[in-house]
């Protein structure tokens, strides 16, 4: 398709102009300039005519990847595409800029993404210009992208089934966990090396001076002390469902290194069990993240392997077993050094309040983990700003009731990019 560029109207504007002159004053100096012009324009429009029929190629012309939800990606392509002038038409997820051109164009395409899934395109427009920039041409490229984007979920359910025992997952623990679960006094742990979200306060000055590193001290929670987890699984979309999940999983997982009793009480159910052991717990929260359908069959037999999903389930089922129900609230907060409530705020706000209401009775403080923008599930810009507006209003009110609020932002770039190595 060939258009007017803004110079090429206003250079067509001037040619009607001349045309109107030179028959109103017939003018040959008026008219030969006006003829002169038109046949300027004419060789430019053939110019764009022949770029039209002009194919432009890509090379490579497909590209196939896959990544974590919270990673960025980019790549580059070599286009043969004369006159080309940047490009359109890209989906909202892959952005297109011009490098420079000599023979060929390169062009850099870099991808990031809201959520988990699959996205793909078959091709891009190319802009191009006619040599007098009259014209624009917009041609059609050969260019399938297509990415897999794996859910955060995914990430920690790999880590729960590690520390689990499942074969082929190793018993390592990955990623991030929530700094406000460590205590920074009680009994001496560890000395290890600084991580993202600790407290500048834990820095071993001492070990720091001789490693050569920033290195953090680890204490353990007072004795007695367990860890009481409310688990809102209710959530508004893909976002909102994922770092739910993610974030109620590292809570738990980070129990389990720290060997502390857990109570998990489902507030979408509710009801709540105390469990024998930190990993009876992780297994149950497991088998609820794989029951939601946050993760699908098909990466949980990528990384389970040789497992099959249904004996997974099962021996997650007979882990889940070593549990005695708690119904009340106020038996699970009892015993509990800390109190975790994951929730997207989509619903039961209420219980939400009432929880750390009680909680502030029995002097425990509330932690409470949400999704860092939980509007982004929303396409409609409207319900997006409602959903902002009601998120702000619930978390200024958790604040005035002494709630610590902490947002779930998820993992950053290149967390885990050495430990997908590990499988």
């Amino acid at each position: 398709m060939i258009k007017l560029t803004p110079r090429g109207a206003g250079v067509t504007a001037s040619l009607v102009v001349l045309i109107v002159l030179a028959s109103i004053l017939r003018d040959a100096y008026v008219a030969a300039a006006a003829v002169a012009l038109a046949f300027i324009v004419l060789l430019d429009y053939f110019e764009a005519r022949r770029l039209e029929k002009a194919e432009c190629t890509a090379k490579p012309s497909s590209v196939k990847k896959r990544l974590w939800v919270w990673e960025r990606d980019s790549f580059e392509v070599e286009l043969e595409c004369q006159g080309l002038d940047g490009i359109e038409g890209a989906p909202a997820w892959l952005k297109a800029s011009l490098k420079g051109c000599s023979k060929t164009c390169k062009v850099l395409f870099e991808a990031s993404f809201k959520y988990s899934g699959s996205y793909t395109t078959s091709s891009i427009a190319a802009s191009r210009r006619s040599r007098l920039g009259f014209f624009s041409v917009h041609s059609k490229v050969e260019l399938a992208v297509e990415y897999k984007v794996l859910p955060e979920a995914l990430y920690w359910v790999i880590a729960a089934l590690g520390l689990l025992g499942f074969r082929g997952l190793g018993t390592g623990y990955y990623g991030l966990s929530i700094g406000a679960l460590r205590s920074s006094t009680g009994e001496y742990y560890q000395t290890r090396e600084y991580a993202p979200g600790d407290s500048l306060r834990r820095v071993d000055w001492k070990a720091t001076a001789r490693t050569g590193k920033l290195m953090v001290k680890e204490f353990r929670e007072e004795a007695g002390g367990g860890l009481a987890l409310f688990y809102d699984s209710s959530c508004m979309g893909r976002y909102t469902c994922d770092k739910v999940a993610s974030a109620a999983l590292s809570v738990v997982i980070a129990a389990c290194r720290e060997r502390l009793p857990v109570v998990v009480f489902e507030v979408q159910e509710q009801r709540g069990y105390s469990y024998a052991s930190p990993e009876a717990a992780l297994a149950h929260l497991v088998s609820r993240v794989l029951e939601a359908g946050v993760v699908s069959d098909a990466d949980i037999y990528e990384f389970a392997q040789p497992l099959t999903k249904s004996e997974v389930e099962r021996l997650l089922k007979n882990l889940a077993l070593r549990r005695r129900e708690v119904s009340r609230v106020r038996d699970v907060l009892v015993g509990a050094s800390r109190v975790f409530y994951v929730s997207a705020l989509a619903k039961n706000t209420g219980f939400l309040l009432d929880v750390v209401d009680e909680a502030n009775r029995q002097k425990t403080r509330v932690s409470v983990v949400i999704p860092a923008k939980p509007w982004l599930d929303y396409e409609d810009l409207e319900q997006a700003y409602r959903a902002y507006l009601t998120h702000e209003n619930v978390v200024s009110k958790l604040r005035a009731l002494g709630a610590e609020v902490v947002e779930w932002a998820g993992l950053s770039p290149g967390t885990t990019s050495r430990n997908l190595s590990a499988y």
